[in-house]
């Protein structure tokens, strides 16, 4: 890698931290004088989001019943096009704050939430009493 473990590290915490690309950017460049775009920031985060889960896979979460669910919209510039979104999908373990999934998806509707909500039932393999959500209209459908 060209940049070091505490720079890539100190990234992933600032975003699962709800610090925007743009800003750890900013942060990266004023408190540790190096310069990283907002395209490496998120191969960053998805090649480590892979690894990560792969290393989760192991592992059985003793989770709670409910489970709190949420998307965050991040912003992507793919060659030909103006504007494109994506949304990062997290769901969490409402008792041990345990991240039970975490997926990127396209859109913001049922499909797209379906996908972390099934990766979340086979990992706790159980259902829960409850998922928090913030209302989303493609949660209720997708549960």
């Amino acid at each position: 890698m060209k940049f070091s473990p505490k720079t890539i590290t100190l990234t992933l915490d600032l975003f699962f931290k709800g610090v925007s690309q743009r800003k750890i950017a900013d942060h990266l460049k004023q408190f540790e004088s190096v310069e990283v775009t907002q395209p490496t920031i998120l191969s960053w985060i998805r090649k480590y989001m892979k690894l990560l889960s792969k290393y989760a896979e192991k592992y059985k979460a003793d989770v709670g019943n409910i489970w709190h669910s949420d998307e965050t919209t991040i912003f992507l510039k793919k060659e030909g096009q103006k504007k494109c979104y994506e949304w990062i999908w997290n769901v969490m373990d409402a008792k041990t704050r345990y991240l039970l999934a975490c997926q990127i998806t396209e859109t913001r509707f049922t499909k797209g939430a379906r996908k972390p909500l099934q990766q979340t039932k086979q990992i706790a393999n159980k259902r829960p009493d409850a998922i928090v959500t913030d209302g989303l209209r493609g949660y209720k459908d997708a549960i």
